[in-house]
């Protein structure tokens, strides 16, 4: 082989090589790869972290849910009368509700069974009698 290229060739390994050595020093590559697996668990905390609070929220909707049906159911034991629009709601947050339960059974859920049972026979009432508000 000609010196000159051999030369070259040494040279060019000699480059690549502290190419190298400055990547993987503590400056370089260690460091990028820790600051990369930093990023990593912090993204998997936020994600652990936004999947509580989503769980919470959705939490949340079924207790408002809860509260509205059993208001509700409050209010026709005390005979006021309602409009139809206000049965759907209500009729909207029962399926809601019970979704929901049916998808977390440890959430209690006996609380709004007679009043929803009171809901729709008085809904089933007042639409064959045409008897909304």
């Amino acid at each position: 082989m000609d010196p000159v290229v051999s030369q070259l060739i040494g040279m060019l390994i000699t480059g690549f090589v502290s190419i190298a050595v400055a990547l993987i020093s503590s400056n370089g590559f260690w460091s990028r790869m820790e600051k990369k697996n930093g990023i990593k668990d912090s993204i998997a905390e936020i994600s652990k972290q936004q999947q509580g609070l989503s769980k919470k929220i959705d939490e949340n909707e079924a207790k408002g849910a809860r509260r509205r049906i059993l208001r509700f159911a409050d209010e026709l034991l005390q005979k006021k009368k309602h409009t139809k629009d206000y049965f759907d709601d209500v009729l909207a947050d029962i399926d809601m509700y019970d979704r929901y339960c049916k998808a977390n059974p440890d959430f209690p859920n006996n609380r709004t069974m007679m009043a929803e049972a009171n809901i729709k026979m008085a809904y089933k009432e007042r639409l064959e009698e045409h008897d909304f508000l």
